[in-house]
This record gives structure tokens, C-alpha cells and sequence, in this order.
């Protein structure tokens, strides 16, 4: 996203020095890109293994496993292990599809289910309303209200933004995993909050003193892009890849959809809401979004789990204290001497693998303390 923000960035500063009809028209034309490559992109997206397995084409699934994987001596045993996962997690699912456990009341029906549900869709409004959205949509007004009115500086703050927006993605990418989702959100939403807390002060001192406002401005403008750096680097990213985590395999693309569609509705509302507030509020709105930001660190650090080296299937017993998988140690170290023997004599690592299809039981268990 902020690359292709870059690049429009760059394409309605270049239409606004034209000075013409285009400074709109390109703008609009350029946002045709990311769509167009996404397109493009998604011939080359692996079909998901979960899918597969749901679909019963196993094999596939294997085959998508192994593509993922760099070859190393470990690789057979690291994907014969997630397969068997994805496999038995998957079987427990469907036969609990008879009571419903797939369907759209199963989002809300157990304890466990709720607190899932509630997590993925209180991150899609903490997306929206803890600031991450206020500078992408409403730069020129935050950036007035700072005493910057330059229609040039604000393009060239803007198009900085984006540039900025792509090295704060890249870090949360990798920061994101070695921190892990909760931790990085509570870090940068406290960081986002600090932020929201100086440009209200800033706001009161520019009051006060109209003599000095330009330097409050450049102050003002140097913690936008602190807060933009915490913000693309955690909810930009967190927002739609957190949510899915949590979630089980047969609820997870209803309970995603809903979330996404409650962030949606609270878009369109700060949509509204922001631009009145930015007006009539001036720095008493970044005061007020900075208390609302507390409750939410609250909430983070009190429902949200954190999901750091686990995939999908052990997530289960965060919430239900149980997995849905055998996570003994026999079964996967004969599953390997097999695989070993097998591929001595020539025959493939993935034929070894499809012979535990029918050895391994899908039954629940507990997780391995």
C-alpha cells in the first residue's frame, strides 16, 4: 500500500506543477496501478495448503508445503509436520460442521468463540480510530492546523510520507514477527499515543505564541512521521494479518469478512467525523484521541493473545486450552526413519510423506506442556 501510495504521491505532485485539469485526472489514473498489478500478481499466488486439504487435494497441498520451504535437510520433516496439522485440524473441523461449528451463529456461540470474534473485530476499529487513518486522509488539515498552508509543501510532506511509509512497512514486516502481534501493538500504539499527546501540546503553544508557529509547525511535522513510522509499521500491517490468526479454518473467512466490514462502516464514519473535529476541536482532538488510545492499549493488553512461533492449529489452545492434532513425538520420528529408508532407495520425499495420510489419527488432544 504505501508503495503504491508512493507512486501516486509522486504522480499528483508532478501533474500539480503541470497546472492543469490533470492535477486531478492523474491522480485518479494513478490509483488504476495497484489494482492492475494486483491483478497481475495473482496468478503467481500459491493456492492456500488448508484450502487444499479442505477440498481434499492432498497431494497439492503437500506440493504448495514443499514450494514454501527452501530445500535443506530438514525440510521434509518441518512440512510433513505442519501437513499433519492443516490435516487433523481440518478433520476435527469438519466433523464438527454437523453442530454448526462452521456456521455464521458459530462466530458468537461458545465463550472461547466470542472472545476470537471480538479480537478481529475490535482490531479493525482500533485501525480506524487510534489514528492510523487521521494524517493518510486528512494530511492538509492536520498540516494547516499546524500553520503549514502551502499547497506545494503539503504535496512534498505528503509524497514524504509515503516514501516514509515504505521503510516503516518493511520494518514491521520483520520487527512484527520477532516481537510478536501483541507486544508490537502495545509498543507502538503507547508510542502513537505519546505522539497524539505532543502535537496537542505543540497545538496549545502555537496558540500562544503566533510568533513562533512555523517552528511549532516543523515540530508538528517531525512527530507526524514518528507516528506515521509506529503506525504503518504495526496496524498497517497487524490489521490484516492478526485477525486471520486468530480465527479457526471454517469461521475464519465469515469472521473476517464481518470484521473488515465493521472497520469499513467506522472509515466512512471518522470519514465524517474527523474533518468537523480537525476544524472546531483544533489540538483538543489529538488530546482526546490520545485518552481514547489508553483505553485501547487497555484492551490489547487484556484480550488480545499473543501469537508469536505458533501456527495456526496450536492457536487453538490459547482459546480452548486443547489442540486438534497429534502432537506426540513417535508417530512423526517413525514418519522420518520412513522417509529416510524411502528416499534411499530413490523414491520421491513427498510419496514418503502421503504414506502417513492413513497412519495418523484425527483425534483431539492436549498440548504438549
Amino acid at each position: 500500500m504505501p508503495v503504491f501510495g508512493t507512486i501516486s504521491g509522486a504522480a499528483i505532485f508532478g501533474v500539480y506543477l503541470a497546472g492543469s485539469d490533470w492535477a486531478w485526472r492523474g491522480a485518479i489514473l494513478g490509483e488504476l496501478g495497484g489494482p492492475i498489478l494486483a491483478i497481475i500478481g495473482l496468478a503467481f499466488v500459491p493456492e492456500s495448503p488448508r484450502w487444499l486439504i479442505d477440498q481434499n487435494r492432498n497431494d497439492e497441498a503437500l506440493e504448495v508445503l514443499m514450494r514454501m520451504h527452501p530445500p535443506s535437510a530438514e525440510r521434509d520433516v518441518v512440512v510433513e509436520a505442519e501437513y499433519q496439522q492443516m490435516l487433523q485440524t481440518i478433520h476435527f473441523e469438519k466433523q464438527s460442521e454437523e453442530s454448526g461449528a462452521s456456521s455464521w451463529g458459530a462466530l458468537v456461540k461458545t465463550a472461547s468463540d466470542r472472545r476470537r470474534f471480538a479480537i478481529v473485530v475490535l482490531t479493525n476499529i482500533f485501525f480506524q480510530i487510534s489514528g492510523s487513518n487521521t494524517f493518510p486522509y486528512f494530511l492538509t488539515l492536520v498540516v494547516q492546523s499546524a500553520g503549514i498552508v502551502e499547497a506545494r509543501t503539503t504535496l512534498l510532506v505528503n509524497l514524504g510520507l509515503c516514501i516514509w511509509g515504505c521503510f516503516a512497512v518493511a520494518f514491521g514486516v520483520w520487527f512484527s514477527e520477532y516481537f510478536g502481534a501483541k507486544r508490537f501493538l502495545l509498543a507502538n500504539t503507547a508510542i502513537m499515543t505519546l505522539c497524539l499527546a505532543m502535537l496537542a501540546l505543540l497545538g496549545v503553544l502555537g496558540s500562544a505564541n503566533p510568533q513562533k508557529q512555523s517552528s511549532f509547525g516543523i515540530g508538528a511535522v517531525v512527530i507526524i512521521f514518528i507516528f506515521q513510522f509506529v503506525s504503518f509499521s504495526s496496524w498497517m500491517i497487524l490489521n490484516y494479518t492478526y485477525p486471520p490468526r486468530i480465527l479457526r479454518f471454517g469461521q475464519r473467512a465469515k469472521g473476517f469478512a464481518l470484521a473488515q466490514a465493521t472497520g469499513f462502516a467506522f472509515c466512512v464514519m471518522m470519514t465524517y467525523i474527523l474533518p468537523v473535529a480537525l476544524e472546531k476541536m483544533g489540538w483538543r482532538f489529538y488530546a482526546t484521541n490520545a485518552v481514547w488510545n489508553l483505553g485501547i492499549l487497555a484492551i490489547i493488553w487484556w484480550l488480545f493473545v499473543e501469537t508469536k512461533g505458533k501456527t495456526l492449529e496450536e492457536i487453538d489452545a490459547l482459546f480452548e486450552g486443547v489442540v486438534h492434532f497429534e502432537s506426540g513425538a513417535e508417530k512423526l520420528n517413525a514418519t522420518v526413519i520412513e522417509g529416510v529408508e524411502e528416499i534411499a532407495d530413490g523414491t520421491s520425499k513427498i510419496e514418503a510423506s502421503r504414506k502417513m495420510k492413513e497412519s495418523s489419527p484425527n483425534r483431539q488432544i492436549s498440548p504438549a506442556q
